[in-house]
């Protein structure tokens, strides 16, 4: 779990080393332990290679990179953990491979002399990396099949200057462009409508991409990508069903191999279903694994009384005393009320905006976490999207589905047993009017939209089709959507921002690409059910955990007070720090009008965030200012 830097000179640029090594610098929060870089001779166009190391595997400095192949010349700078190394590793000593090191790096560079591109199809992991192949000079980059692990890549085309820069974090690219480039328009406008972002290639910035999810890049000699997808995810069919033994021991499995470590594991405890079957499978597994070791469960509440409607540490803890008794549990505790520069601090590390404040408490828990000594965390993340967990966003809109298809009857149980509020419903129903009327309601009624600058809402007016139609699909296809475009890839980001800053690597066991394929090729009925959400898991977990974790309704997400105190934040730093044109973006007389309302719309945070960022980026002090 690391940082990487790559640059490819597509002209002569002497100062090469230099440019990567103060863009590595800005990565150190994410590899604390070890950095080194490699730099290419002149058989090769100009190359440079650069890694922060975090010590998980082999802590020895064998585990050292950029990791160079003995046999092909091959060099990798690989951020991220490959959980079967230890299969693949007895397979490629079985087709002749030698090992030096105890890591799954040295696996990746043998299983790509090996296998070639076919590797990442064997691969069960988390990963982003670029690796140097000697034999042709292309660089070829890869991310896992859901992007746990970012790398994005831009081009600078400055005069004489031809250079092609991937890295971990866009602050290391700003730093070889020497600034942060001009805010992304249709990035923007989409954030601001719907709260979306990490939906696309596209990021915040113009000219700065993602490489995609599931997708091999391969850049030449001269220059040129060529990209093509490794992995497709299967599609759903009606006749699938979800054993729940099977489901059970496909979760019980990617537990155990995501213990695998040199460093002690701990998990992230609420009590709640999702994080209960983790922490209790990661208990039985330490025990039984030779490489493991579960240290304990942490457990995220507010202090001082404030927000106890949301402090999910007592049921923590009492699950802890009646189901893993031993284990050690630690709780964090916080205001819930955050400050304005705890909530600068947040922006400046994540680069982007936040679609919720409660993102802080990821955080504050990691901050936590490292202060322990721990720097490996299991989490239940992923879980809600994959089985169906939001209730009030998928029952919502599987009423909504029933009255398109005139099944009346089903969206009347929902609503008269309390699942489906009318809210709720009718914030689905609206997206069924033509797209004009839609459009028109957000700008009137959507604190974020009514904030929009002029400038930006008519510019981007084309642009609202692709939202429209979005929000349109029926509950199957917004489950697939959020699990691999619309939700949890900016979760995943919000996650790898915040532990990676304090040195902290996050794995998630329900994002094990076999239970997320198992999960989406099963219809709603098998993953979610018709009533709490999650049925599956409820299913294979029943008579495993307590009854009272297994079928008790999803109430409080994770960091869920700080989403309700947008409007009891005082903000006077930011009027004063964001850019001179901040005003391109939003009517800043109109945020700050709306901010003085009490009982605001959740969705004001949008544009809250979007000022944040602003300032943090572009405005005073900032360092990097463009427009």
């Amino acid at each position: 779990m690391c940082g990487l830097i790559a640059l490819r000179a597509h002209s002569a640029l002497p100062d090469l080393s230099r440019i990567g090594r103060a863009a590595l610098d800005t990565l150190s929060h994410r590899g604390p332990d070890d950095t080194d870089w490699l730099e290419t001779d002149d058989a090769h166009p100009p190359t440079f290679l650069g890694h922060r190391r975090l010590s998980i595997l082999d802590l020895s400095s064998a585990g050292r990179q950029p990791m160079t192949c003995p046999v092909t010349g091959n060099s990798l700078v690989f951020n991220g953990e490959i959980y079967n190394f230890v299969e693949l590793r007895h397979e490629l000593q079985l087709a002749g491979c030698t090992f030096r090191t105890d890591t799954d790096t040295e696996v990746v560079l043998h299983a790509w002399r090996i296998w070639g591109e076919a590797a990442f199809a064997r691969f069960n992991g988390m990963w982003a990396l670029v690796l140097l192949e000697r034999a042709s000079g292309s660089l070829i980059c890869c991310r896992d099949r859901l992007g746990v692990k970012p790398l994005y890549y831009a081009r600078d085309n400055n005069g004489d200057r031809q250079l092609t820069i991937l890295a971990s974090e866009i602050r290391a690219i700003a730093t070889v462009l020497g600034a942060y480039p001009p805010p992304e328009p249709k990035t923007v406008f989409d954030f601001l409508m719907t709260g979306v972002s990490d939906h696309s290639r596209l990021t915040f910035y113009q000219g700065i991409r993602s490489v995609p999810p599931g997708w091999i890049i391969r850049l030449d000699c001269h220059g040129d990508l060529h990209s093509k997808p490794y992995h497709q995810w299967p599609e759903t069919a009606p006749d699938n069903r979800l054993d729940p033994e099977h489901l059970r021991e496909l979760i019980s499995d990617a537990v155990s191999v995501r213990l695998r470590s040199d460093a002690p594991s701990v998990t992230l405890l609420s009590g709640g279903l999702d994080s209960s079957i983790v922490t209790a499978l990661a208990a039985k597994a330490c025990r039984t694994e030779s490489r493991s070791c579960h240290a304990g469960a942490y457990s995220y509440g507010y202090r001082h009384g404030s927000a106890v409607e949301h402090d999910e540490t007592a049921r923590a803890a009492a699950f802890i005393a009646e189901h893993l008794p031993g284990t050690r549990h630690f709780t964090h505790l916080a205001d819930a009320l955050p400050t304005e520069a705890e909530l600068m601090q947040l922006t400046r590390i994540q680069e982007e905006p936040i679609a919720t404040p409660s993102v802080l408490a990821g955080y504050r828990i990691f901050r936590g976490i490292r202060d322990d000594g721990f720097k490996v965390v299991l989490s239940g993340e992923g879980a809600d999207e994959v089985f169906g967990g939001y209730t009030a966003r998928y029952m919502s809109l599987l009423a909504r589905d029933g009255i398109f298809a005139g099944r009346l009857l089903p969206a009347a149980r929902l609503w008269r047993n309390g699942v489906v509020t009318p809210g709720q419903l009718s914030n689905q129903l609206v997206w069924g009017l033509p797209p004009n009327v839609v459009r028109g309601l957000l700008r009137r009624t959507r604190p974020s939209a009514l904030v929009m600058s002029p400038a930006l809402w008519n510019a981007m007016a084309p642009e609202f089709s692709a939202l429209y139609q979005d929000r349109r699909v029926d509950l199957e296809q917004r489950l697939r959507r959020d699990v691999t475009a619309t939700n949890l890839p900016m979760i995943l980001r919000w996650t790898d921002r915040n532990s990676m800053h304090f040195g902290i690597e996050v794995r998630s066991p329900y994002l094990d690409w076999r239970v997320v394929s198992a999960a989406l090729a099963a219809p709603i009925s098998e993953r979610m059910g018709d009533n709490h959400g999650k049925l599956a898991l409820r299913r294979a977990f029943s008579g495993q955990l307590p009854d009272d974790v297994v079928w008790r309704r999803k109430t409080h997400g994770f960091g869920n007070a700080e989403q309700f105190q947008v409007n009891n934040i005082r903000f006077e730093a930011l009027w004063e720090t964001l850019p001179a044109w901040a005003g391109d973006w939003l009517s800043l007389p109109d945020l700050r009008r709306e901010l003085s309302r009490s009982g605001n719309h959740t969705t004001l945070w949008w544009a809250v965030s979007l000022a944040l960022w602003l300032a943090a980026i572009y405005g005073e002090g900032s360092g990097k200012a463009a427009r």
